[in-house]
């Protein structure tokens, strides 16, 4: 081919020294790459993407399965998550295999068992990116190693659909009578079905159980992130439980069973389960999606940010980065409907919607390969990618399909 650049994932970059502003409304651009490291999350490979959402970022995925990534500016919800340091997340985009895979730093992965069903529509309407239903029978997610919350402050949250008003539970690691853990789950409290559709949030054992319940039937058939939150205060523990972003709690320690609760250490060391409760029968009804857990308490404000990051518009391919060959990525962006594409050695894999009024101008970034940079073209610390380029074009035009397919069959001789 024409040009080989290696990179080497630490401090190599090319800044192009201007954004791409000064082409039409629309705009594509085509590389060829060969990654060092098929599994490095995150990591940009192209981009002129910025903070107010102008411009494109093409990046490894953040679940390190080796997909590439294309959002619309520089932080998509996944980002948005991961921003703030989850010691675990799993998007559940998986649409085969048995492995759940965890998109932070720590790779507690889990397993896939029995009655569950991948490839459902995701919770994120302008995101590719998919999400797994459950049967509430035996489907769950087992074998998940996260530690034990013990005393520490903590929040779990995650996007549930479902019909049933006993829905089930989300995420725990109880698995006797004797353990205590901290649960979220719909519709069941103190090991029985409600039948209200209610999140729920407790610290979960024998003998008591304290926590906060929502107030509003999830049981819609509709996508609802859910969030459970404890934090202590003044040597009390408070639980809080939060709906669709709102950053006001819709229940504070206002459910309550037994006695002795409020200092209780969670400290079962059991693997954490998506989807069951090794003690209720109540495995999870639903499609569940993007599931995270913090070892802090977050605050109203910023789970109020990461709703509002279900906007931003994320376009992911199905298949997957090698280290021994070259791959083909065309990323397009079309202001008429407006929407994002990506296509894999000439074959489109992923279209998406991208929110009404979203432009691709004005983007306050260079164009920059191998890392992302800020306005002042400096590298973004975590951005810089492992590989060998081998060609980069961009246009000012919508490619289509078949001169997607085109590019690719005309230049592959040169990157056998």
């Amino acid at each position: 081919g024409p040009y080989r650049l290696v990179f080497n994932g630490t401090s190599d970059y090319v800044s192009f020294g201007t954004a791409i502003n000064g082409l039409t409304n629309d705009m594509s651009a085509e590389t060829w790459i060969r990654a060092n490291q098929p599994s490095a999350r995150g990591t940009v490979i192209f981009s002129n993407g910025d903070a107010t959402a102008h411009g494109v970022t093409l990046r490894q995925s953040w679940d390190g399965r080796g997909s590439v990534e294309l959002t619309l500016g520089n932080q998509s919800y996944a980002e948005k998550i991961l921003s703030l340091s989850p010691i675990g997340y799993w998007r559940l985009g998986e649409t085969s295999g048995t492995i759940a895979y965890d998109s932070s730093v720590n790779g507690y992965s889990g397993t896939y068992t029995a009655g569950y069903t991948q490839g459902a529509s995701g919770s994120l309407s302008y995101d590719s990116d998919k999400a797994t239903s459950f049967d509430g029978t035996t489907g769950s997610i087992a074998g998940i190693n996260l530690p034990a919350p013990g005393a520490s402050d903590w929040t779990e949250m995650a996007w549930i659909k479902t019909s049933s008003n006993s829905a089930g539970v989300i995420i725990s690691n109880r698995e006797i009578d004797t353990d205590v853990t901290l649960t979220l789950d719909v519709g069941w409290w103190a090991g029985s079905a409600t039948g209200n559709g209610y999140v729920y949030f407790s610290n979960d054992g024998p003998m008591c159980e304290n926590g906060a319940i929502g107030n509003f039937d999830l049981s819609d058939g509709q996508w609802h992130q859910i969030v459970g939150v404890r934090q202590t205060v003044a040597g009390v523990q408070n639980y809080y439980v939060y709906v669709d972003g709102n950053p006001t709690p819709q229940g504070t320690n206002n459910q309550m069973v037994g006695a002795g609760c409020l200092t209780r250490l969670t400290d079962d060391a059991n693997p954490w389960h998506i989807g069951a409760h090794g003690r209720w029968n109540s495995n999870f009804n639903g499609s569940i999606d993007e599931v995270s857990v913090f070892s802090y308490a977050l605050t109203g404000a910023q789970i109020a940010a990461i709703y509002a990051s279900r906007n931003s518009a994320a376009c992911s391919s199905t298949s997957r980065l090698l280290s021994t060959a070259w791959s083909d990525v065309v990323m397009v962006f079309s202001s008429l409907t407006p929407s994002l594409s990506l296509y894999y050695n000439g074959s489109l894999e992923c279209t998406n919607s991208a929110p009404a009024g979203s432009v691709y101008k004005g983007s306050t970034s260079p164009i920059s390969i191998g890392a992302q940079l800020n306005s002042s073209s400096a590298p973004l610390a975590g951005t810089y990618w492992s590989g060998a380029f081998g060609d980069v074009r961009t246009y000012g035009v919508v490619l289509t399909p078949s001169q997607a397919a085109g590019i690719h069959s005309a230049m592959s001789p040169q990157f056998p």
